[in-house]
């Protein structure tokens, strides 16, 4: 059987709804994968994991603005949530709205303030606006959370290797 035979026999399935995006994706039909994703969101409206992904495709197709308007909604309905936060950032410094961008790492700050992850999206923000030194000092807040996690402490070694700090850089990875 194929996944539109075993659609037709459980419509409402999320995790057949996703493969089968996943599947027109794979097959270069962007299209038809928004068209699946939107009929999955309209059968499933409450699940948060299909409107990820039907966010995530409309920024990969370039329609950044509807992309937005979903995730500023779901974040509105999922304050603490944070791959919807996560998401919500990525759009917002794709379309450069530094702004909205240091709102929404605040709101991860606020919502999990035992993770790196606030600090290190504050830094990503920082960084876009040129503002090296305000990038620096919050992947270093990053990296005293977590000495461990990857993100920050690749970003302060690119930070080192960028302001000419090689001896920094390589003392980060020893």
């Amino acid at each position: 059987a194929d996944l539109r035979a075993v659609q037709r026999d459980q419509p409402n399935s999320i995790a057949l709804q996703r493969d089968l995006a996943r599947a027109y994706l794979q097959n270069d039909d962007s299209t038809l994968a928004e068209e699946t994703l939107r009929t999955a969101v309209q059968s499933s409206p409450n699940s948060v994991d299909l409107r990820l992904d039907l966010a995530q495709l409309l920024m990969q197709t370039g329609q950044s603005g509807q992309a937005l308007t979903l995730l500023e909604k779901l974040a509105g309905e999922q304050p603490a949530n944070l791959p919807v936060l996560e998401a919500l950032f990525g759009a917002q410094i794709a379309r450069k709205d530094l702004v909205a961008a240091r709102r929404t790492a605040g709101l991860v700050q606020s919502a999990k303030p035992e993770l790196p992850t606030g600090n290190y999206l504050s830094g990503v923000a920082e960084l876009a606006d040129g503002k090296a030194d305000a990038a620096r000092a919050a992947f270093e807040r990053a990296v005293a959370l977590a000495p461990a996690a990857v993100d920050p402490v690749t970003a302060l070694v690119r930070l080192d290797l960028t302001q000419q700090h090689p001896d920094q850089a390589i003392a980060r990875l020893d």
